[in-house]
C-alpha cells in the first residue's frame, strides 16, 4: 500500500458524511473515497447476515479503487461486520467507530456519570457500547435506547420541525431523559440532530463518536507510515442510489465541495 492512496469510508447512507469534516480537519492531505449505501438504508433493522453481505460488497468495491485503509462510519456495520472484515482482509487497516469512543469515555467521563446510549436496534442489541464501558468504567450508570425512526427521516431530508421533534420525543420521553447526564450518539446520522436534541434537552452533554474516531485513524496510519504527505487527488463520493439529500448533505458539511462532479451513481449492479 502506498501512502498516497485513498482512505475508504462507508456508511448505510448519508450519516457517515458527518465523520468527514473531522477527517478533513485532522488529515487534510488524505484523499477520501466515500460510499453511502443510500439504496439499501437503513441497516439498523436488517439481519446480521444481510448487514455483513452489504458491508463485504462495499469493502470489495472500495478495495478495487486501491484504498490503503477503511473506515466503517456506521455503528451498525461496525457492530456486525468489523471482526469478519478484519479476518477477510488482514492486510487492510480497518477502523470501526465504536471502540474509539469507548476508550475516550473511559478516560473523560465524570465519576458516576449517567450515560444514555442511543443507536439503531442492531447496535443497541449488540450491547457493544455497554459491555465495553462496563469493563473500563464500572462506575458509570448506563442505559440504552433504540431509535429506529430517526435514520429514515434524516435520509428523507427531515432535519427539523414538529414532526421530527415528535419522533425524537417518542424515543426519548422526558421521564426517561431526566435520569441521565449525557447522550451517546451511537449512529453517525444522529449528529444531524444535535441542534434539536440540545433544544429539547438543554443541559445534557452529547458525545459524538466521530470526534473520538479520527485521532485513532491518524495514529494508526502514522504507525504504519501511511500518512499522506500531500493531497494528490480530489475526494470522491459514491452512492448506491442518487439522492438529492445526499448531494445537499455533502455541500452542507463540506462547503466548497463540487459534489455533482464527484458523485457516482452505482445503482448497485453491475459493480456488485
Amino acid at each position: 500500500m502506498h501512502k498516497s492512496a485513498a482512505i475508504g469510508i462507508f456508511d448505510s447512507g448519508l450519516g457517515g458524511l458527518t465523520v468527514l469534516p473531522f477527517l478533513k480537519a485532522e488529515l487534510p492531505h488524505e484523499q477520501l473515497i466515500y460510499f453511502g449505501d443510500t439504496a439499501r438504508t437503513p441497516y439498523g433493522s436488517k439481519s446480521a447476515k444481510t448487514i455483513l453481505k452489504f458491508s463485504s460488497e462495499i469493502t470489495d468495491f472500495l478495495l478495487r479503487r486501491g484504498i490503503k485503509a477503511l473506515i466503517i462510519a456506521c455503528n451498525t456495520a461496525t457492530a456486525i461486520a468489523l471482526p469478519e472484515l478484519r479476518k477477510k482482509h488482514p492486510e487492510l487497516p480497518i477502523f470501526g467507530i465504536i471502540q474509539p469512543v469507548i476508550q475516550r469515555l473511559s478516560r473523560s467521563a465524570a465519576p458516576g456519570e449517567r450515560l444514555l446510549i442511543l443507536g439503531t436496534k442492531t447496535t443497541i442489541n449488540s450491547g457493544l457500547y455497554e459491555s465495553g464501558l462496563k469493563v473500563l468504567r464500572p462506575d458509570l450508570e448506563l442505559g440504552a435506547v433504540a431509535c429506529p425512526t430517526w435514520v429514515p427521516l434524516l435520509e428523507e431530508g427531515v432535519r427539523d420541525g414538529a414532526f421530527l421533534d415528535a419522533a425524537i420525543q417518542y424515543h426519548l420521553p422526558l421521564d426517561l431523559v431526566k435520569n441521565y447526564d449525557s447522550l451517546l450518539l451511537g449512529c453517525t446520522h444522529y449528529p444531524l440532530l444535535k441542534n434539536s436534541l440540545q433544544r429539547l434537552y438543554p443541559g445534557l452533554k452529547l458525545y459524538d463518536p466521530s470526534e473520538s474516531l479520527v485521532p485513532v485513524v491518524k495514529e494508526g496510519l502514522s504507525e504504519l507510515k501511511l500518512l499522506a504527505e500531500q493531497k494528490e487527488a480530489e475526494d470522491i463520493f459514491y452512492a448506491s442510489d442518487l439522492s438529492s439529500n445526499f448531494l445537499n448533505m455533502i455541500t452542507e458539511l463540506l462547503p466548497g465541495t463540487d459534489a455533482d462532479t464527484r458523485f457516482r451513481d452505482l445503482s448497485i449492479p453491475p459493480e456488485f
